[in-house]
């Protein structure tokens, strides 16, 4: 199965759920970030019950301090 995160495709070898694609991509635990697949955003409550389909876009925003 493939996913776009951020502009890059990656290849899952089976279906994954949010949680454990930010867990491959090492930000299960970031603090200060916001997730949208195909831009719908995406509570962190829901992460790990948020299964991925073929071709989803997940973007992962990086809240920023200041301003």
């Amino acid at each position: 199965m493939n996913v776009v995160v951020n502009h890059e495709v990656l290849k899952l070898a089976d279906s994954k759920n949010l949680m454990e694609l930010l867990s491959m991509i090492h930000l299960q635990e970031q603090k200060g970030i916001a997730v949208a697949i195909n831009e719908s955003l995406i509570p962190r409550a829901n992460w790990p019950t948020t299964l991925l389909h073929e071709n989803d876009t997940v973007t992962v925003i990086h809240a920023t301090p200041g301003g």
